[in-house]
């Protein structure tokens, strides 16, 4: 790990940027070549496909056991690559004209809301006075995908860094995947590549994605300034009730999708790139109806299997409902020429057979790391009752109400009272993004019904899911529906504010400007909170010079396999697995937090651990951890991790200690 003025780290920074152009654009541009495509164009849609196609080659050796066929399939690509070389020269030079025509004010909003995303993310995880600084929620999140990224690189399919034996599974880790792969391949650093090279990727790409897809539709110049302004600064708009019920900003209330925090979600933001870039073969697909297009858009959405499983199951409701109406079609057509069916069927080849590969692709990722992942059950508006709950929106006058109707039966009551709930949640959640719901004639006309289809009622449906349903294995996470739905409501909004734009009259000019600055005040929550914790270097967790030396002992002393185990009221490891991380080491259990919200079974080994942190004595301390073969206790020198015997014993010998750390040995 090393600061931001290390020269290390620049170092690194220049071989990350090789390494994704060797491992990501390579592969891609030549699965492009045959489409002629504009320069732009043609690398976002090579380094999204090489992405895409990373983790599957990451995914299918690591099970096979083969990692080794990585080395060959860069080998083949940079050869196959090689010999179009002639061809690269010229897409450069095209794509030296095509930027010196761009606008200025997309690059002004690209750039602009790629840094609002940034602050969040890309000071962690850096030195600071030789601790290493982890703010806010990148102090849990961000090391559960550290550990992660790190179980990875030893092995496809891999273990829970926090749980030894258990396997990795009921979670969309291929984010983790794509990364590790990196790792591995190119020996790049975790922590820097997690924090800081992959989020300005993920933030410039999405926004270049967004920016090409608009164009790609036909968009204006300026039809792609309000749609970036709605990718970056969107917001939510629970403070509009917190102002009218508390005058209160609403800080207190969960915000579950702006733009500026995208990036604290990581799984979410792969997904979310590769998915807009996706819509662009898509289209293509559907409209030039070409099998090859059909393929590389099935290989685009088969990867949010592993990405983010909800983008995955958008995108298969989409395109159900998309050859559903055309095998309807067909049927109908046929009625009157049954002759001509099987004819017909086969002529529909290029749309039911990249589907069907995209059934088979999406079970294989899918169901070997989540079959015990859990599903849905019904539980109707627990995400509006948790917005009006005491601890956000707290709107007594609410619940009152609601409780006098349901005493007296009161079905017109129940249901106004229920409508104002959910009223109240969907602007909470989406703000005026709500606008892409309504329907703008003159742009449905030019994407046609085939699109239209397949982003709007997957996007009613999640609603749907999101207000009625409860997920088995993390209960409220069903939020990713509403956070899947923002994307094509964001799109569709930013259609609707062009054609306002380019209204004559002044008040309908005003309605753009006035839906932005309405979505901005958690922006700007979101972002000075993220410049008071850095400026003020308030860290949620810091690794002390003390941690650092003691983890650096167990890396270059301990064995690899060696089980190591901290306190279980250690305030870091019982949130995520940071041992796990630091250490290199696998533990009996961190990160129990993590676990539970994963669908584990972890219950038994937490009773177990609590139990051996009880025992009186080593002899008995050490006999209960020998039996669940921990090898290794990191205690810090802390009131709330003291063992209830006196140390040093004979039976735990004290392998390291400084001033803040003990390290010792389960004898």
């Amino acid at each position: 790990m090393y600061g931001l003025l290390d020269w290390q780290f620049w170092l690194s920074a220049i071989w990350f940027v090789i390494a994704i152009t060797a491992s990501y654009y390579l592969p891609g541009s030549n699965l492009l070549r045959r489409f002629k495509l504009a320069p732009t164009l043609h690398y976002l849609l090579s380094f999204v496909l090489g992405l895409a196609l990373w983790g599957g080659q990451a995914y299918l050796f690591g099970y096979l056991g083969w990692r080794w066929l990585t080395y060959a399939y860069l080998i083949l690509n940079w050869s196959w690559w090689g010999r179009s070389w002639s061809l690269e020269k010229d897409r450069l030079t095209q794509a030296r004209l095509e930027l010196s025509q761009i606008s200025r004010w997309p690059l002004v909003a690209l750039f602009g809301g790629s840094f609002i995303q940034l602050l969040q993310v890309i000071t962690t995880g850096l030195k600071y006075d030789g601790a290493i600084g982890f703010f806010r929620i990148n102090a849990y999140d961000g090391v559960l995908h550290l550990a992660f990224i790190q179980a990875l690189l030893k092995q496809v399919p891999a273990e829970q860094p926090g749980a030894v034996g258990l396997s990795l599974s009921n979670y969309h880790y291929w984010s983790d995947l794509v990364v590790a792969d990196l790792v591995r391949i190119w020996h790049l650093p975790i922590i820097h590549t997690f924090f800081q090279f992959m989020p300005i990727v993920l933030a410039l790409g999405t926004g270049i994605a967004v920016w090409q897809l608009i164009k790609f539709w036909g968009g204006k110049t300026s039809t792609v300034v309000w749609s970036l302004l709605l990718l970056y600064l969107a917001g939510d708009g629970a403070y509009i009730f917190a102002l009218l019920l508390h005058r209160t900003w609403g800080a207190e209330v969960a915000a579950i999708d702006n733009g500026a925090t995208q990036l604290l979600n990581i799984p979410h933001s792969y997904a979310k790139f590769v998915f807009i870039t996706a819509l662009m073969p898509l289209t293509n697909w559907l409209r030039q109806k070409s099998l090859g297009w059909g393929l590389i858009t099935i290989a685009l959405l088969a990867s949010l299997t592993g990405l983010k499983v909800y983008f995955a199951i958008f995108s298969a409701l989409g395109l159900s409902l998309v050859v559903g109406i055309y095998l309807i079609g067909l049927l109908i057509r046929s009625w009157k020429k049954p002759a001509h069916l099987l004819s017909d069927f086969w002529q529909l080849r290029w749309l039911w057979l990249p589907f069907g590969l995209l059934a088979l692709l999406s079970a294989a990722i899918y169901f070997p790391a989540n079959h015990n992942s859990g599903g849905l059950f019904w539980s109707p508006l627990e995400w509006p009752r948790l917005f009006l709950g005491r601890d956000h929106l707290n709107w007594l006058e609410w619940w009152q109400r609601k409780q006098v109707y349901d005493a007296a039966s009161n079905l017109r009551g129940i249901l106004f009272m229920d409508a104002l709930a959910i009223m109240i949640c969907l602007i909470s959640v989406f703000g005026f993004r709500l606008l892409g719901l309504l329907p703008e004639l003159s742009w449905y006309k030019k994407l046609g019904w085939p699109l239209i289809v397949f982003l709007l009622p997957p996007s009613g449906f999640f609603i749907f899911l999101g207000l009625y349903t409860l997920q088995t294995s993390g209960l409220f996470n069903v939020f990713n529906f509403f956070a899947v739905t923002t994307v094509p409501l964001a799109l569709m909004t930013g259609f609707w504010l062009d054609t306002l734009w380019q209204r004559k009259n002044i008040l309908f000019k005003l309605i753009p400007i006035l839906v932005i600055g309405l979505g901005l005040p958690r922006i700007i929550m979101s972002t000075s909170e993220a410049v008071s914790y850095q400026t003020q270097r308030k860290f949620e967790r810091a690794v002390t010079p003390d941690q650092q030396a003691a983890f650096t002992f167990v890396q270059q002393h301990l064995p690899a396999t060696a089980v190591i185990q901290s306190h279980p009221d250690h305030p870091f490891n019982r949130h995520t697995p940071a041992l796990a991380f630091f250490t290199n080491r696998p533990t009996f259990l961190t990160g129990v937090r993590m676990l539970e919200t994963h669908n584990q079974p972890f219950t038994d080994r937490q009773k177990t651990l609590k139990n051996i942190f009880e025992s009186t004595s080593a002899p008995e301390f050490v006999e209960s951890a020998r039996v669940n073969q921990i090898e290794y206790i990191y205690l810090e020198k802390q009131p709330d991790q003291k063992l209830r015997f006196t140390l040093p014993a004979a039976e735990l010998p004290i392998v390291f200690e400084n001033d803040g750390v003990q390290v010792m040995q389960v004898n």
